[in-house]
């Protein structure tokens, strides 16, 4: 549902990408590969990498779990944290 929002609002400033914080191996950071794997499972967006999480464990207060998600307001504000609901995300 992520691509296709990105998809349906692209063209209206929407931004998607996904922080990879961990590789297939837990502990590691994600190595080329393993970024490119998520364009296998049909992502359009950036995939990009966030070494053990050094950048994005700040908005979730230092727990991280897969499948966590951020809807970030302009200005990188948090809108809402995991779950989003992506079904009501408007332009």
């Amino acid at each position: 549902m992520l691509e296709e929002k990105w998809q349906q609002y692209k063209a209206d400033g929407l931004q998607v990408f996904t922080l990879m914080g961990e590789g297939f191996n837990p502990g590691a950071p994600a190595e080329a590969n393993e970024l490119e794997s998520w364009t296998d499972e049909g992502a359009t967006f950036p995939i990009l990498s966030d070494p053990l999480y050094e950048n994005s464990k700040g908005y979730f207060n230092g727990e991280i779990a897969l499948g966590a998600t951020l809807l970030l307001a302009p200005g990188v504000k948090v809108r809402e944290t995991s779950p989003v609901d992506l079904a009501g995300i408007e332009p």
